[in-house]
């Protein structure tokens, strides 16, 4: 599988926690992750249950503009999901699609619950690895599959990134930096 390249991100908000910004008030930035960019062509990124994932979804307010959750992945193409709310209706994900969900139940913030399936193609990166500070950081639990193929990109993007060592150079910073995200 081909990889392009590392997306560096701060992440905002509660909707990943304990995963993502434990501790971390909705309005505060929280933890900056490392995250792998999957291909966007023709045939479908490399998405797999459990999975935390970068989504472009459609803004509430607005479905003509779009905004970009962390979530989840719950469930993939193909996959048959069941309303807990009322058994009888029931949605087959299309082979393009996926069911994202936010790991933090009591936090406010939206996930496909409330705004369906997402297409595939609009997922762009798994994120790896999150750290707070030089002592609280470590790699995100994803599905085992892609950990063992994230391993070395992981300990590559940290060195180029610099996050253990703190030397970060700006030149590099603003190259690799992708917009802040909301994970409310």
């Amino acid at each position: 599988t081909l990889f392009r390249s590392a997306l560096y991100a701060d992440i905002y908000g509660c909707a990943m926690q304990p995963t993502i910004n434990f501790g971390v008030l909705a309005d505060q930035r929280g933890e900056r992750i490392v995250a792998r960019e999957l291909p966007i062509h023709d045939s479908l990124p490399v998405i797999r249950h459990g999975d935390i994932v970068l989504a472009r979804v459609p803004e509430q307010s607005d479905p003509s503009t779009s905004r970009v959750l962390c979530r989840r992945v719950a469930a993939i193409g193909g996959d048959q999901l069941i309303n807990t709310e009322n058994d009888s209706e029931e949605l087959t994900l299309a082979t393009n699609e996926v069911w994202l969900l936010k790991d933090n139940e009591d936090c406010e913030g939206s996930d496909s619950r409330d705004f369906g399936p997402v297409a595939s193609n609009n997922v762009f990166a798994r994120a790896l690895f999150a750290w707070r500070s030089e002592s609280s950081y470590g790699a995100l639990k994803n599905n085992p599959e892609s950990a063992a193929e994230d391993v070395f990109f992981v300990a590559t993007a940290l060195r180029r990134l610099g996050a253990l060592n703190r030397n970060v150079r700006e030149d590099d910073k603003k190259q690799d930096t992708v917009p802040i995200f909301d994970c409310s």
